[in-house]
């Protein structure tokens, strides 16, 4: 984030369904602590996105999200990211949070 409180990259508008894998550092599979599952991207940028989901995400975890590049139609890649905030969206019938990540080199 840049010294002035405001965000270092804008933010655009993105709608699309991203899958989301909690095996980041991990070199093989452990079932007990591994999750995989869908969310609906809100907005993206250089740096991050924000996405809404059913589940929440504790602060400080590492996720792969797997997302289609905007304008290079069938190319999807996979972003290691760092989850920086999730809070729970009040008023809706069944669970539902948004959370904030930032991409990581």
């Amino acid at each position: 984030m840049a010294s002035n409180g405001r965000r270092a990259y804008g933010r655009e508008r993105f709608s699309d369904i991203v899958l989301l894998n909690s095996q980041c550092n991990q070199e093989r599979s452990d079932s007990e602590n591994f999750y995989f599952t869908s969310a609906k991207s809100l907005n993206l940028s250089v740096d991050g996105m924000a996405f809404n989901l059913r589940y929440p995400l504790r602060e400080g975890s590492c996720l792969n999200i797997d997302l289609c590049v905007p304008g290079q139609r069938g190319q999807s890649r996979t972003y290691r990211s760092e989850v920086r905030w999730c809070k729970k969206v009040s008023g809706s019938e069944a669970p539902r949070f948004l959370a904030g990540v930032k991409f990581l080199g």
